[in-house]
């Protein structure tokens, strides 16, 4: 049996070393260090190391405003105008009046109350039962049903004339006919008597010779079969 042992397992395996990829460095690394420990970054937390004081002679004075809108400059037009509500109306415009009148609108609506008529009262619910032809049936329904009456009427007719086409004509058979039939069976019967009785006893085929006596025995009955049916007194045949 096959070991998975080998003499190269005793010689100690040297690892290879790793090689780590460099760490990124920004291309930005001095600037950013140098404008860290300049003095751009002073006033960062704390504000201006000197800040100026307030001049005491230079506040808000009265009225110091009021030119203000004439040493502006002019409009260009750019901004959009805002669309202002209409001014007030002065104090002694009060406005459009209605027409005075004397009439009595108490006394009005009263006479209109009175004169006006009656409104139609609400019609109890028509009671269905009581509606004359209540429970008859309709006329067009009357007209449809003898439509298909008169439909199933021509159908009726039309399948009684076709069972009739299709019902085979039958009739009884004469005396002389029944006679002429019954002698013609019989010299058939002689000619197959005599054929049967003339086979031999021994053949060299021997096969048909027994399936030639079996066709001329099933004749041989097949005819005494019919004989015994046109024996009857009455026999009934279908027309060609």
């Amino acid at each position: 049996m096959q070991s998975d042992e080998s003499i190269f397992d005793l010689v100690p395996e040297i690892e290879a070393a790793v090689h780590k990829p460099k760490p990124y460095t920004s291309k930005f690394k001095k600037t950013t260090r140098k404008e860290y420990f300049s003095n751009k970054r002073s006033m960062g937390s704390m504000g201006p190391l000197k800040v100026e004081r307030p001049n005491p002679h230079k506040f808000l004075k009265s009225k110091q405003f009021e030119n203000r809108n004439a040493t502006l400059r002019p409009s260009t037009g750019s901004k959009k105008k805002i669309k202002r509500k209409e001014p007030l109306p002065p104090k002694g415009d009060h406005g459009i009046l209605a027409p005075t009148t004397e009439k009595d609108f108490i006394k009005t609506n009263i006479i209109t109350a009175k004169t006006m008529k009656k409104g139609a009262r609400p019609q109890s619910p028509l009671n269905w039962t009581k509606k004359p032809h209540y429970g008859e049936v309709p006329e067009y329904l009357t007209h449809v049903k003898d439509e298909i009456a008169d439909e199933y009427t021509v159908l009726a007719q039309m399948e009684e004339t076709q069972l009739y086409e299709d019902e085979p004509q039958l009739h009884v058979l004469g005396e002389e006919e029944k006679e002429e039939l019954i002698m013609g069976l019989k010299s058939r019967w002689d000619e197959v008597w005599h054929t049967y009785q003339s086979l031999g006893l021994v053949s060299d085929d021997l096969e048909s010779q027994i399936m030639r006596k079996e066709e001329h025995e099933k004749e041989l009955d097949r005819i005494e079969a019919e004989i015994e049916m046109l024996s009857k007194p009455y026999v009934i045949v279908q027309d060609e």
